[in-house]
């Protein structure tokens, strides 16, 4: 079965035109683009086997994919990956894989004609470059990876096709349950001048800027970050843009404040310039958010992604195995260290080094007890611990990242790589009386550490005093590649600071929007800090020039205020043509308390935020994302609020449903209005005749209504005695402009839109048992 022609006419000469490194040819993103038509059964996707997760084109076993026709040039290499899997579910299961070969040929093509010769022409038969049988049924040592790159210099000037081959070699009615997996493939040309940049990103999750030594802390936590500060260039003033891993990972990565599930990554233009990429990563959330979406489809996203449960020490041994096969290639290797983040557990030696002597209270090892740590359950001398084992793990990780330098200093690496360290977020300790991260906006989460190391003549030993944000990370990369920088990155090249460090400082918003803690945005104009949180409607303003320690509330001058809070307005609008938004409006002012319920097995509550307009109203999330409670006084110039989706995995339901209720019970009543779309007939008598007027009301073509005031109807109408079932999913939602949502004659109405074709997503893997038990441990779930 052949998966398709790749018209392609890469001759000598356009191969020589190419970027340096640049490949001739590309697998991936040439089936992405079209240039490989595939057949039914191929896909491709971020898939795991064997234990590694790659970006994969996934054929059916006996396929042929022919990479194109070409003229072979000086030099050529082909470079593949491939495995053989057998899945049901998501399981591996080789006992059910059949026996088959694979296959690299090349197809000289007959003289004077344009087409390959086939497998039976006699006078210019194919050229074998590789061949292997796999047996994942008989042979475990066959359930890996292959990794392979092909000399093609005998056939250098000859024009033909590469082909990539598997055959069945078992049962043929069983063969549909085998798959072959190809890995990132690429024909480039053997490097034949200095190296363009490669890229080493590194992010230590929790570190806190004042726990680094270059930053001020007396504490020797940092020898190897310190001398790459003096080596490199120390951004004093980085600040992440939120202050837990999500957002704050995809804030990186997308260059966006507020991350959509189909913003391009940095990643993208990374892979389409054909540098070989890997990330290593110990957090769940990473892998989870990495493999969702439109980021998580190849070729937009890593080569290969290695996460678990993995210490600084075994990230550090995974990281120098990858860079060994990638000694002479250009590459991105994405890095993130857990260790800093409880549960801490350092290497003995460090707790020795830090720790204080004789110490004998309840924090042991490891302590995961963020919990309690919040909640005030231990004393003084308990907190001096629990800060000496975070310190001590800071150390165990400073340590590995010199095995790194080592490394790029022993293989001639250090300059020709790009080299940047930072941190997700911080750490509080109990500096605004709380533990932990994500519960707040205070500068000792978001004041991260930014050491950037340039190649060659890049700056030495340069402070750069300018606030800079976390979103500049992603354009900055791409601009010391000379990669295209997409149009739709918020953050501004590093560059720019480093030639005009006077430039005006930009301003920084930080987002708090994950159920667990309550949602809160900030904005940072020069030295004015605004912070609102929406569980309470309140605002907070800080001069951090007079109060650095952000200690002393609203001691701020109006306008100054006023300022930092518009900015604060503007960087939020966004969110108004995302997710579900929502409009609340009453006849007269009237106290409301709403509660939207998820339904089993339907999905969560994420990223919640006020409309303009309206009295402000309070928004909280339960911290499992299955409850939006809704507070505020409503009149008839309607309040808003808006919110995202994620669908569960787990639901075969073609419906999102959610229970609306008024203070768990209908005392006041509720009408709820869908989008702009056509009204339908409730089917449920109305038990008083104000009720049986409006639903006769809203018979005519007209936005759908649903009213609470009616008696508890049927099954499966959309009502009952609890609240009111609403679908997410339900097409009537979908409206191009706000409706307008008039006021109701009595009681309160419930408006509901989205734009078109925003439709919640789903997020695989986040209710995998395996998954919630690495969040659980990290004290992100708590049920």
């Amino acid at each position: 079965m052949l998966l398709g022609l790749a018209l392609l006419a890469a001759s000598v000469a356009g191969a020589a035109a190419a970027p340096q490194g640049a490949p001739i040819l590309d697998l991936l993103i040439d089936v992405d683009a079209g240039r490989i038509k595939t057949a039914e059964g191929t896909e491709l996707a971020l898939g795991g086997a064997h234990g590694q997760t790659r970006a994969v084109l996934v054929t059916p076993l006996g396929s042929d994919i022919q990479l194109g026709s070409l003229r072979v040039p000086e030099g050529a290499r082909l470079e593949v990956g491939f495995a053989a899997s057998a899945n049901i579910f998501m399981a591996e299961l080789p006992d059910l894989a059949e026996p088959l070969g694979v296959e690299i040929v090349f197809l000289p093509e007959v003289s004077g004609d344009a087409s390959p010769v086939p497998d039976e022409h006699a006078d210019a038969s194919e050229v074998v470059l590789l061949r292997r049988k796999i047996d994942l049924r008989s042979r475990p040592a066959d359930r890996r990876w292959w990794d392979k790159t092909l000399d093609l210099t005998a056939l250098a000037g000859r024009s033909g096709q590469l082909v990539l081959r598997s055959r069945n070699l078992g049962a043929a009615d069983k063969a549909h349950m085998t798959q072959v997996l190809w890995s990132a493939s690429r024909l480039r040309l053997a490097a034949s001048e200095p190296r363009a940049p490669s890229v080493l990103l590194i992010t230590i999750d929790c570190l806190r800027a004042d726990h680094v030594g270059s930053y001020g802390y007396a504490r020797p936590t940092t020898p190897t970050l310190d001398a790459l500060a003096h080596d490199g260039i120390r951004f004093a003033k980085a600040y992440a843009n939120a202050p837990m891993t999500l957002p704050s990972i995809p804030q990186i990565f997308t260059s966006r404040l507020l991350p959509g599930r189909s913003d391009p990554t940095f990643t993208e233009a990374v892979a389409r310039a054909g540098i070989e990429s890997a990330a290593i990563v110990n957090n769940a959330w990473i892998p989870l958010w990495l493999s969702n979406d439109l980021h998580g489809q190849p070729p937009r996203t890593f080569d290969r992604m290695i996460s678990g449960t993995l210490d600084a020490k075994q990230i550090t041994n995974t990281a120098l195995d990858w860079l060994d096969t990638h000694a002479s290639s250009r590459f991105l290797l994405y890095l993130h260290y857990l260790d800093a983040h409880t549960p801490y557990a350092p290497p003995q030696k460090w707790i020795d080094a830090f720790g204080e002597a004789g110490y004998d209270g309840p924090v042991q090892i490891p302590f995961g007890d963020a919990q309690g740590a919040d909640a005030g359950r231990y004393d003084a001398a308990d907190r001096r611990r629990i800060i000496d084992l975070y310190d001590a793990a800071i150390r165990s990780i400073d340590e590995q990242l010199e095995r790194l330098m080592v490394w790029l200093r022993e293989h001639h690496r250090l300059d020709d790589t790009i080299l940047i360290v930072t941190a997700d977020h911080g750490e509080e300790f109990w500096d605004h009386g709380r533990f932990f991260h994500g519960q707040s906006l205070f500068e000792e989460l978001l004041h991260v550490p930014l050491i950037v190391r340039l190649p060659g003549e890049g700056p030495r030993g340069r402070t750069i005093e300018r606030p800079v944000r976390s979103i500049d990370l992603a354009p900055s990369i791409l601009d010391w590649l000379d990669l295209p920088i997409p149009p739709n990155f918020e953050g501004r090249p590093l560059a720019q600071v480093l030639a005009n460090p006077e430039l005006p400082a930009d301003t920084l918003i930080a987002t708090a929007t994950q159920a667990q803690y309550p949602a809160r945005f900030a904005a940072r104009v020069g030295n004015v800090k605004v912070i609102e949180s929406l569980d309470t409607a309140s605002r907070q303003t800080f001069d951090l020039a007079a109060d650095p320690y952000e200690q002393q509330t609203d001691a701020v001058a109006e306008s100054a205020t006023a300022q930092a809070a518009a900015a604060l307005a503007a960087a939020r609008l966004p969110l108004l043509g995302r997710g579900i938004q929502a409009r609340l409006s009453a006849a007269v002012g009237t106290s409301a308390a709403l509660t939207l319920q998820s339904q089993p097995q339907s999905g969560t509550f994420v990223t919640v935020d006020r409309r303009p307009g309206g009295k402000p109203l309070r928004l909280a999330l339960s911290p499992d994302g299955l409850r939006l409670h809704v507070q505020g006084m409503i009149d008839a110039t309607a309040s808003g609020f808006r919110f995202d989706r994620i669908i569960d995995p787990l639901s075969r339901s073609p419906r999102d449903r959610v229970m609306v209720a008024v203070k768990g019970a209908l005392e006041t009543p509720l009408v709820i209005e869908l989008g702009a779309g056509a009204a339908v007939p409730l089917g449920v008598p109305p038990r008083s005749p104000a009720a049986a007027a409006s639903r006769a009301a809203h018979t005519s073509p007209g936005p759908a209504i649903l009213d609470s005031t009616a008696t508890p109807p049927a099954a499966g109408s959309g009502s009952t005695s609890d609240g009111i079932e609403v679908d997410l999913l339900d097409p009537r939602l979908e409206s191009a402009t706000p409706p307008a949502c008039p006021a109701p004659a009595a009681g309160l109405k419930l408006c509901l839109w989205r734009a078109p074709g925003d439709a919640p997503t789903t997020r695989s893997g986040l209710w995998d048992p395996r998954v919630r038990d690495r969040l659980k441990a990290l004290g992100y779930v708590t049920d």
